[in-house]
């Protein structure tokens, strides 16, 4: 049973967790896996929470800063709010 948690943990910490990041930061997961050991060693606990962020600005330096996609967000959910507390009778 042992063998088999240990197992699903590898798995878990090598092969899942930097594909899904790797993803949502759109790097590669071997340089996931990298930035995360060298983060480890690096900066300890830390180093390894902030080393996926710091590679993917170093690599994208403006990925995700467009201004419209983040007012046009803010708008849509506030819309969204109001639009469904009328809808209950609340406005």
């Amino acid at each position: 049973m042992a063998a088999l948690l240990l197992l699903g943990r590898l798995v878990q910490d090598y092969v899942n967790s930097p594909h899904i990041m790797g993803d949502s930061v759109q790097l590669q997961p071997l340089t996931v896996l990298f930035a995360r050991m060298l983060g480890g060693q690096l900066g300890g606990i830390a180093g390894v929470y902030l080393s996926v962020p710091a590679v993917a600005e170093a690599i994208h330096p403006t990925a995700g800063r467009n201004s419209n996609s983040v007012s046009h967000s803010i708008t849509d959910r506030s819309m969204t709010f109001c639009s469904s507390r009328m809808f209950l009778g609340h406005g």
